[in-house]
């Protein structure tokens, strides 16, 4: 797995969360702990000397219907429904310090109210400019209040130090301790950790003093301080919404140090992430957070600091996140990011991209694209490879496999690998390292006799995307080939064997199978023995060939990926035949044969295929192919056309819809439609047919199964990604729809299919006669095809073979 980037996640959450919230407000009170003037206190005096003696007290027993009490003016309201049961609260009066006009305590000390009570002091006595503060160790604090009538009113939700509402909580705690946060009818609730002190019990006394904006300014600042720690947005906004009115009140010298404080913690921002390269994305947070904090502070400020200071803080984010990207980069590039065959997926990655992407860093963010996503990918598929090769296992191979196919794509695997989902399946076909020792004997029937100079030994995969996996070899015509090796069975990715047998066949006919036993398809103990005189026996190809190819595949395994969360129906891969590899084998000493056939051919298609449905797509297709030229009989079972015109005009459609995720979270539904069309008339010097056509001489007849051929042409995909049917709070995901366009070639293969006047497409075979002309030439008239359609869907599909053909 990823070493430094942790577990892997099922979805883009954590990361991308705290990204979402670096808000303004939020930003600009992480910047206050690297700003100046932030010390709590009186201007940062010592703490205070303990209160006088108590003057008077007020107690009651209240219960959830509330009620009021009070001493000295001071009258404290708790209304019905503050208090879960019976609690006796008391009020004490104590004689005042220096400096200040009253103090009083509150009993029991911390007590959190389910409704906020109201606090009123009457101004009457008082001089002007009185405010009420909370006085915790020392740290005098403002409590927000208002004029009413001739009365200070503030409301409070606990009895003690609130911070705009917060608990003061006993219990010894540490910074690293994750704050508790409640919301309860707009009363907050702040850890003992904001608070930085261990206060005892019966701390947070209330204070009531003239106003003094230098300890004001300060203790506003701790509080905001705190408020940025516990990542408490509504607190941070009521906060500096505070400030703000202050520092109306206060002088302009005030105004002035606000403002000279915002571009000293920006400076002092800026020195410390430059100082600091950001090599995990950690780093990255944190530079990021302390400059945007920072920055916002400045601006709300209204600061005017230096413009080289703000262009270097502008300036310093992207580059953080970059050194963050590099780092990866080198890891995922020297391999020392990962462990065994590495991470089993990318969400880990996505999570920064979506950091990347609301931090509105587009450039870096390409990045993840152009550089992170390919090499990782290709990183992984190495990591695979090498340990299937190295376990002898393919298990490992065929998760990333289903990695893959998962996501849909078979053009680049998971969207953005140098590699598509058909050269994964190869890596799983030859990353056990299968070889083949290839004998040639002569004699077969007689007393074989091995030609040792002809002996190969096959190595059919050195490195991933190296396969070779044709060879060629000569073969007496009264001789033999003799195969030896062990394949490794496959397995599916959920460990599973893949129930596949190994067939061999020439052309489509099948010549030997073996079964998986033990997970091995076994040639060592018995040998593979392909006698050529039995090879014709069995295909009914004529003698006089030259040579064929033979062809080694996996068929008839299928393996089946369980749905996983938000799959309607499991997924089925590895079902497909695969070719392991081919041997062309050369014939030689062929006696004289008369000359091969040729003439004008035309072959055609059109097919019509709407709504097939397959697993979560839905698939339509809409094809017209006409390919005109010359015929070449290469040997009896394979030819070309030569001069060859191709008019091919396609359009193949597909829409993938998935739904992802629960309700209770973050649910929806991704609509992929991809459409592919080709426009294409082209000129081709030859254009090789793959069966189809058998020309048996001896016989004179000829025997049209249905020609295959393989076309490369340019063009143009079209790919749209929406979001439909969301549920729950999926900001953090990232669902933005999306337009690509593609150019690239395309490898067409078309199969002309003939009919003899059945319903079934591939059910029949048309024969017909090779007639001699006056002058004894052979020729024949070839002339196939079929036209099916459906009455219920209106799909059809309809071919022509037609060729005149001469012995030449």
């Amino acid at each position: 797995m990823l070493r430094s980037l942790g577990g892997a996640h099922r979805a883009m959450a954590g990361v991308a969360g705290v990204a979402r919230r670096w808000s303004l407000v939020l930003l600009m009170a992480v910047g206050l702990s690297a700003c100046g003037g932030g010390g709590g206190g009186s201007g940062g005096a010592a703490p205070s000397p303990p209160p006088g003696e108590t003057q008077l007290s007020s107690s009651a027993e209240l219960g959830p219907a509330g009620g009021t009490l009070g001493t000295q003016g001071l009258r404290l309201d708790i209304p019905a429904g503050a208090l879960r049961s019976a609690t006796t609260v008391s009020v004490l009066s104590f004689t005042p310090e220096a400096g200040e006009l009253a103090r009083f305590r509150f009993a029991p000390a911390g007590l959190e109210l389910q409704v906020p009570a109201v606090l009123r002091v009457p101004v009457a006595a008082l001089p002007a400019g009185a405010r009420l503060y909370w006085q915790v160790d020392g740290d005098t604090v403002l409590l927000p209040a208002t004029l009413e009538g001739g009365t200070l009113v503030a409301r409070i939700g606990v009895l003690g130090f609130t911070a705009n509402g917060g608990v003061l909580e006993t219990a010894q705690a540490s910074l690293s301790t994750a704050p508790r946060v409640a919301a309860r009818e707009g009363v907050q609730s702040v850890s003992r950790e904001g608070l930085q002190a261990d206060a005892p019990a019966n701390s947070g006394d209330l204070v009531v003093a003239l106003a003094n904006c230098p300890r004001d300014i300060a203790g506003l600042k701790t509080r905001l301080r705190n408020a940025a720690q516990l990542n408490n947005l509504t607190m941070a906004a009521t906060i500096f919404n505070e400030l703000q009115a202050l520092m109306a009140d206060c002088s302009d010298a005030s105004a002035q140090q606000l403002e000279q404080d915002a571009c000293t913690g920006l400076s002092a921002a800026v020195a410390q992430a430059s100082a600091t390269p950001a090599r995990t994305f950690e780093d990255v947070r944190r530079h990021s957070s302390s400059l945007m904090g920072a920055m916002a502070y400045v601006q709300k400020a209204s600061a005017s600091c230096p413009d080289n200071l703000l262009n270097r803080a502008n300036a310093l984010v992207p580059e953080a996140f970059n050194q963050f990207l590099d780092t990866l980069l080198a890891g995922v590039r020297d391999g020392s990011l990962f462990e065994d065959a590495g991470p089993r997926d990318l969400s880990q990655l996505f999570d920064y991209e979506a950091n990347c992407q609301l931090m509105a860093l587009d450039a870096v963010c390409d990045r993840f694209t152009d550089q992170i996503y390919p090499d990782l990918l290709d990183a992984m598929r190495q990591a695979s490879f090498n340990e299937c090769r190295q376990t002898n296992g393919t298990l490992v191979m065929s998760q990333f496999h289903a990695m893959g196919v998962r996501f849909g794509n078979d053009a680049k695997f998971y969207d953005h690998g140098r590699f598509s989902v058909a050269d994964v399946r190869k890596d799983i076909s030859y990353c056990t390292d299968p070889r083949v020792e290839l004998r040639v004997f002569e004699d077969a029937l007689d007393i074989p006799a091995e030609i040792v100079e002809r002996r190969q030994n096959l190595q059919l995969a050195p490195a991933v995307g190296d396969y070779r996996p044709l060879a060629t070899t000569q073969v007496p015509r009264n001789g033999s080939l003799n195969f030896n090796g062990v394949f490794r069975g496959q397995r599916c990715a959920t460990g599973e064997s893949l129930p596949a047998d190994l067939v061999v066949r020439l052309s489509t006919i099948e010549l030997a199978r073996r079964a998986l036993v033990n997970g091995n398809y076994d040639f060592s103990a018995q040998p593979l023995d392909l006698v050529i005189s039995r090879v014709f026996e069995q295909t009914g190809l004529s003698t006089e060939l030259d040579g064929f190819r033979l062809s080694f595949h996996l068929e008839g395994g299928r393996c089946v990926l369980p749905a996983e969360r938000g799959e309607v129906a499991d997924t089925v891969v590895l079902d497909r035949r695969e070719t392991l590899f081919e041997i062309d084998v050369g014939l030689p000493g062929q006696a004289a044969q008369p000359g091969l056939f040729k003439g004008p051919a035309s072959l055609s298609e059109e097919r019509l295929q709407n709504d097939f449905v397959r697993l979560t797509e839905t698939l339509s297709h809409r094809s017209s192919v006409l390919v005109t030229g010359q015929f070449e009989e290469i040997d009896p079972i394979r030819a070309r056309l030569t001069g060859a015109r191709v008019a091919v005009t396609a359009e193949y459609r597909s829409v993938d819809r998935r739904t992802f995720g629960s309700p209770n979270t973050c649910q929806f539904t991704r609509i992929v439609e991809s459409v592919t069309n080709i426009n294409a008339g082209v000129d081709l010097p030859e254009v090789f047919l793959s069966g189809g056509l058998s020309i048996d001489r001896p016989q004179k007849s000829w025997r049209l199964t249905g020609p295959s051929l393989t076309l490369d042409l340019p063009s143009q995909k079209r790919v749209s990604t929406r979001f439909e049917n969301v549920l729950g709070d999926c900001s953090s995901v990232g669902l933005n729809p999306s337009n690509e366009s593609l150019s690239d070639p395309i490898s067409m293969n078309v199969l002309f299919s003939v009919s003899n006047g059945g319903t079934g497409a591939g059910s029949s075979v048309v024969t017909g006669p090779i007639t001699e002309d006056a002058q004894g030439r052979l020729q024949m008239m070839v002339s196939g095809g079929h036209n099916l359609t459906d009455a219920n869907t209106g799909n059809y599909a309809r071919t022509s073979v037609s060729m005149q053909l001469a012995d030449r």
